[in-house]
């Protein structure tokens, strides 16, 4: 049983092991297999999903 989207994409898919977490955010269908998977709750998982890992900062190799 899949109980998070984290699950789904990195366990159960592998997409989070071939994309960068920026471009499965903006992922045209991804609140479509939040409601797939998770139906009444996927606001809700889709949020927890994005409020876990925050996005990487990029750095300039100068520091800038």
């Amino acid at each position: 049983m899949i109980v998070n989207l984290e699950d789904f994409l990195r366990r159960r898919s592998g997409i989070a092991l071939v994309m960068r977490r920026e471009e499965i955010r903006n992922a045209e269908g991804l609140m479509d297999a939040c409601e797939i998977l998770f139906g009444d709750r996927a606001r809700e998982k889709f949020d927890e999903y994005v409020q876990s890992r925050p996005l990487a900062r990029r750095f300039c190799a100068h520091g800038d």
